[in-house]
């Protein structure tokens, strides 16, 4: 239970608890979500730093060539887009908590807490998008170097597909549900904080 929660406990208690202004609650309010989005500008750091880490401990053939010039630019580039549209994101973080720490009144201050999880859940449906390709390209490959699979004699293609599928969705599952639980706690926090915002424009204190 935050602040604003047990303040008005408080009120409903006792009636002779002093009341804060309206200016007041939305300073709580703005500071609570200053503080909300300072975390996860926070938390995608450290999931940058900790997937790159990762990156360069798991050890990757880099040898290994496909042979078709146009997949071989795709894999070679898309490591790096995968860090640049990272890095921009962290930014757009930083952006955001910089500018709901500044500014001071309540249309701003929901503009900007909508604005924050917009780009969150545009973060996590790009990395599954990242996660969605790299897949394809890893069944593409299994393909590639076993022709025989693809054979139409052969029923393990539909073996293949199937367990493909199943695989895909599974990391898909698990990085949603990542997302979710780390992103989505803080994202529903940001969405209590905005309808307090809201009542306040509608019901004044």
């Amino acid at each position: 239970m935050d602040e604003l929660d047990i303040l008005k406990k408080h009120w409903k208690e006792n009636q002779k608890f002093p009341k804060l202004t309206q200016e007041e609650i939305r300073s709580m309010i703005h500071k609570k979500s200053s503080s909300i989005v300072m975390w996860i500008f926070i938390i995608s750091i450290i999931e940058f730093i900790i997937l790159n880490v990762i990156g360069y401990i798991i050890p990757n053939d880099k040898g290994v060539k496909t042979n078709i010039p146009l997949v071989e630019s795709f894999l070679d580039k898309f490591e790096y887009l995968s860090i640049l549209t990272s890095i921009i994101f962290v930014f757009l973080f930083y952006k955001n908590y910089r500018k709901i720490k500044v500014y001071s009144s309540s249309k701003e201050l929901m503009t900007q807490i909508i604005k924050t999880k917009k780009t969150v859940n545009y973060y996590i449906y790009i990395n599954i998008a990242f996660i969605l390709i790299s897949l394809c390209f890893v069944f593409f490959s299994i393909c590639y170097y076993e022709p025989t699979l693809l054979s139409e004699n052969s029923k393990n293609i539909f073996v293949l597909i199937g367990v493909f599928i199943i695989i895909t969705l599974f990391f898909i599952a698990i990085v949603w549900l990542f997302y979710k639980l780390i992103y989505g706690i803080l994202l529903k926090k940001l969405t209590k904080n905005l309808k307090e915002l809201e009542k306040i424009n509608e019901d004044p204190i």
